[in-house]
C-alpha cells in the first residue's frame, strides 16, 4: 500500500510569500507614481478646458457687439454653473481658484501686444497644480 501525500511543503509556501512580497514592493511605488502622473495630466486637461471656455465666452461676447473689456470679464460656463472672477468652483474633482479675468492685455503705442496671463490653481487630494491661462487679446 503506497502512501501518496499531496500538498505543499512549508518551504514552498514561504518561497511563494517571499516572491509575492518582492512583487508588491516593486509594483506599489510604481502604481502611486502612475497615479500622481495621471492626476497631473488631468489637471493640465482641466486647465486647457478653462482656456477653451474662456476663449469661447470671449468670442461669444464680442460677437454680441460687446466691447473688448466687457468680453474679458465674461464668466466661464462649467457643468457646475458659472465660473466667474476669483470664484472657487469644482470641476472634474478639482477645486479651482485664482482665475482673475480683470487683468487685461496691453497694447503700446507701437502696436506691440503684451499678453495678460493669470495663474489658475487646481487642488485635488491635498495636491495643488498650477497652470497659466492666457487671456484673449483685442487688437484694433
Amino acid at each position: 500500500m503506497k502512501n501518496n501525500k499531496r500538498g505543499f511543503t512549508l518551504i514552498e509556501i514561504v518561497m511563494v510569500l517571499v516572491l509575492l512580497g518582492i512583487l508588491a514592493a516593486v509594483a506599489l511605488p510604481k502604481y502611486y507614481d502612475l497615479k500622481t502622473q495621471a492626476e497631473a495630466q488631468t489637471a493640465k486637461a482641466v486647465a486647457a478646458e478653462y482656456q477653451a471656455r474662456l476663449n469661447a465666452g470671449f468670442s461669444s461676447k464680442l460677437l454680441q457687439n460687446g466691447s473688448c473689456s466687457d468680453a474679458l470679464k465674461v464668466g466661464i460656463e462649467t457643468a457646475n454653473g458659472l465660473f466667474t472672477d476669483k470664484a472657487d468652483t469644482d470641476i472634474h474633482g478639482f477645486t479651482s481658484s485664482g482665475l482673475d479675468t480683470n487683468s487685461e492685455p496691453t497694447v503700446d503705442a507701437s502696436g506691440k501686444v503684451t499678453k495678460a496671463t493669470v495663474t489658475l490653481s487646481l487642488t485635488k487630494g491635498g495636491t495643488t497644480h498650477t497652470a497659466e491661462i492666457v487671456l484673449p487679446v483685442c487688437v484694433k
